[in-house]
């Protein structure tokens, strides 16, 4: 477990920590690091995402704000750790039964990152009803038809 007290900062809608140096290089990974751990003694679960000159930073999402009662330019003490567990989510028979009907569609969809997937998965199981899910995941198969990366 790896500790340090850091600042709150805003950048655009978003508050975060910056992870210093030292825990960044104890670390010994390139790019971005799922970790878990504490933020003022509140569980969280996140991703330390890469920036440039071996920068990482941390998101404060509002759950854990409100958990810790804390806003930008507080000071927050941290103690996380790598997280090795899977952050991937099962995708839903429905979806990758539409998904396959067009071929390279559902290989498409595989090939999105991890929290791409994530995010379009869980779009579609957020449906009440089977004909929202069925629009939904028609939604999801048009975003793939048109996405692409930059």
């Amino acid at each position: 477990m790896y500790s340090f007290s850091a600042t709150i900062f805003k950048e655009g809608m978003n508050y975060l920590v910056e992870v210093p140096l030292p825990v960044v290089k104890k670390f010994n990974r390139k790019g971005n690091i799922p970790v878990r751990g504490f933020v003022d003694k509140a569980a969280f679960r996140g991703t330390c995402v890469a920036r440039k000159n071996n920068r990482l930073v941390l998101f404060l999402n509002s759950e854990i704000r409100k958990k810790i009662n804390r806003t930008e330019n507080d000071m927050v003490s941290i103690d996380m750790e790598f997280d090795p567990e899977s952050r991937d989510i099962l995708v839903p028979e429905d979806l990758e039964l539409i998904l396959s009907e067009e071929e390279g569609l559902f290989e498409k969809f595989l090939s999105l990152t991890q929290a791409h997937r994530r995010e379009l998965t869980i779009f579609v199981l957020g449906a009440k009803k089977p004909e929202t899910r069925l629009k939904y995941i028609r939604r999801v198969a048009d975003h793939i038809r048109k996405y692409r990366k930059y």
